[in-house]
């Protein structure tokens, strides 16, 4: 991968990051400011909030994301990203359906197994029972920041990637 790919990709990641963090602590606190704490569960529920998040985050991003990248591609902005047949997350990429509704729906659901399990079972043995609305807010919004980081590099990637690389879930034959 060329030295402007990964400029491109680190600039993407920071530009989603730092957006995505201060936009979700923001409305997290505009939402909660006057409410009850958060709790594992019942109404005020910081999991389904969550659950919920980390889904439309991520579905959301992809749309976004693969709609801005492939239009750059067309308009020639951008090239074509690829690892190469040695990278696991480009085979990975690769295998992701070529309509972007697919591959939002495939990053919808990657986010929510990888975003919700870790800090709740840190939640467990923290201990942690409640948030006050401030200290949710601040959690909610480095915590979506991080998860657009991180689903920002294969998101870019699967817009990117070269016609070439039969689109497909399933590969039927060589």
């Amino acid at each position: 991968m060329s030295v402007s790919a990964k400029k491109y990709l680190k600039h993407e990641m920071l530009v989603c990051g730092s957006s995505n963090t201060l936009l979700n602590m923001l409305i997290a606190w505009l939402l909660l400011k006057d409410g009850s704490p958060l709790a594992w569960k019942g109404e005020h529920s910081f999991v389904v909030d969550m659950i919920a998040t980390s889904f439309l985050l991520s579905f959301i991003i992809s749309l976004i994301l693969i709609s801005v990248n492939q239009r750059k591609l067309t308009k020639g902005k951008v090239s074509e990203i690829d690892f190469g047949p040695g990278s696991r997350l480009q085979r990975w990429v690769n295998r992701l359906p070529a309509n972007k509704f697919g591959s939002a729906l495939c990053f919808g659901l990657l986010g929510l197994l990888v975003a919700v399990p870790l800090p709740l079972m840190s939640f467990v043995v923290l201990g942690v029972e409640v948030f006050a609305p401030l200290d949710y807010a601040i959690f909610k919004g480095f915590w979506a920041g991080a998860l657009s980081t991180i689903l920002v590099v294969p998101i870019v990637m699967s817009a990117l990637r070269p016609k070439s690389q039969g689109y497909s879930v399933i590969k039927l034959a060589d």
